[in-house]
């Protein structure tokens, strides 16, 4: 997706240990707040409303989810199967 010279409202970097399954892996995160979402050239991918982003977290590969989380300054839920329970 082509963005115009837009200056990203937040950046950062996700690389606290233990993030990942395939090791230290640092990720650089970029917050751009649209006017309008553009148009996506994959077939499939579509974009999610914010308002949906709790229900459709187990989707978000890794600690992604998180990530959004941090930049919308929410906190993150639980997954609704673990809510209440300790985790083994």
């Amino acid at each position: 997706m082509a963005l115009e010279a837009q200056h990203p409202k937040a950046t950062q970097a996700f690389d606290y240990p233990g993030r990942s399954l395939r090791g230290r892996v640092i990720s650089l995160g970029h917050f751009f707040e649209l006017e309008e979402a553009p148009a996506l050239a994959n077939e499939g991918a579509f974009w999610l409303p914010l308002s949906e982003l709790e229900r459709h977290q187990a989707r978000f590969f890794e600690d992604h989810y998180q990530q959004i989380c941090w930049f919308l300054g929410r906190a993150p839920h639980q997954p609704a199967l673990s809510q209440g329970k300790e985790l083994l």
